[in-house]
């Protein structure tokens, strides 16, 4: 397992929920692309043993960034390693310049994107 304890940048893709068109339709959300920097780590035994059964298999590490992330973005390093977010958790107002999000990320296929 390769241990990443330096800022990354990675590539964000954002999908916008689905609309009903006038016509009734479901309309296909717009999608946005971004890149946000953290600090990128693998879990600890504790959090790995914390994570549900289908996931303590997968490779998965935590991601700490200023960005506000969500659950339904996909990440991408620039290697090509894919992940989708698994939880993400707020730490605001604990100092200044201490307000960061705490990421769990899981790692994807690359067509399971």
């Amino acid at each position: 397992m390769t241990v990443f304890f330096m800022n990354r940048t990675l590539t964000v893709t954002r999908t916008s929920s689905q609309t009903i068109g006038a016509d009734g339709f479901l309309t296909s959300g717009s999608t946005t692309t971004f890149t946000v920097v953290g600090s990128l780590q693998p879990l600890s035994g504790k959090e790995r043993n914390m994570l549900p059964e289908g996931c303590k298999d997968t490779a998965t590490h935590k991601f700490y960034t200023t960005s506000e992330l969500y659950t339904s973005d996909r990440l991408e390093r620039t290697d090509g390693t894919k992940y989708e977010v698994l939880s993400v958790e707020e730490y605001q107002g604990y100092g200044i310049g201490m307000d960061h999000y705490k990421v769990i990320l899981q790692q994807v296929e690359s067509d399971g994107l």
